[in-house]
């Protein structure tokens, strides 16, 4: 298996254990691990990035499952990796409630040591990538995205690995430490970015498929609690002014919205007229 060649594989899914699912790919046993395997031909491009991205970032340290290369089956492009053993953050929380000081704090440590790699070259620009969404978008609202390119001509490029799903769904605690997944979004920018990126997530975010139900009754009051823990600890290691936090809040919502996820539109709405306003004043 050539690693970024999607070899047809004869396997057929209906016969694969799945293992776990987000909004993009499911997760199937496979021999060497797992498969993470898109849901169509469509991502693709999602799914040659991630792999890239992948194999690039092995040398930086960052805590990420190996990959072992990729495939095709039945048309859709999967990325094949260990499998880790543990769980995720988020289903953590669905068992333990009470562990969510830990879990955020636990979070922000792992984003800052993330953000203090330089990212490899050839990871795409953030900044462009967020300007490629929102002027391609027909879901950001005129004014909201007339405003964030304006902010986003005024923010700079940087040189961090900003990850761009960072939440806890997409962190493992696994046997040897936690693990990041997902890394199809991986970008090259500005920290505080891919911070205002979390903080939407975890905020306002589509609860993904499976989600335990404990989680989703205490939605409201864990998400106030997440996000303002973790952002207090990520403070705490990689200090920063408040006020530059904002311009990437409208941003992120406006690219946010260009995602067009149904669940997320309503709430994100509301966010880029409060951000609006504030840049505004």
């Amino acid at each position: 298996m050539n690693d970024l060649e999607f070899t047809p594989s004869p396997a057929r899914v209906r016969d694969l254990e799945k293992v776990g699912e987000g909004r993009q790919a499911e997760l199937f046993v496979w021999a060497e691990g797992v498969v993470k395997l898109f849901r169509s031909s469509r991502y693709n491009a999602s799914a040659r990035l991630e792999a890239k991205a992948m194999y690039s970032l092995r040398a930086t340290g960052i805590p990420l499952p190996r990959i072992f290369g990729t495939v095709t089956i039945e048309q859709r492009p999967g990325i094949v990796m260990e499998r880790l053993a543990g769980t995720d953050q988020l289903s953590l929380l669905g068992r333990k409630p009470w562990l969510i000081w830990t879990v955020a704090k636990k979070l922000a440590q792992l984003h800052a040591q993330i953000h203090s790699i330089v990212a490899p070259e050839q990871l795409q620009s953030l900044r462009s990538s967020i300007r490629q969404e929102i002027e391609s978008s027909d879901s950001v609202p005129y004014e909201g995205k007339h405003l964030a390119l304006a902010s986003l001509d005024h923010l700079p490029d940087g040189a961090a690995v900003c990850h761009w799903d960072f939440h806890p769904g997409n962190v493992i605690e696994a046997t040897d430490g936690p693990k990041v997944v997902d890394w199809a979004n991986v970008r090259r920018g500005v920290a505080l970015a891919d911070v205002a990126r979390t903080l939407l997530i975890i905020r306002a975010g589509a609860l993904p498929p499976g989600t335990p139900f404990l989680v989703r009754k205490l939605i409201g009051f864990g998400r106030r609690v997440l996000g303002w823990r973790y952002l207090h600890e990520y403070c705490r290691l990689r200090p920063f002014d408040d006020r530059d936090l904002g311009p990437w809040s409208l941003v992120s919502v406006a690219s946010r919205l260009s995602y067009d996820i149904a669940e997320e539109r309503a709430h994100l709405l509301e966010l880029l007229q409060k951000y609006s306003a504030l840049q505004v004043n």
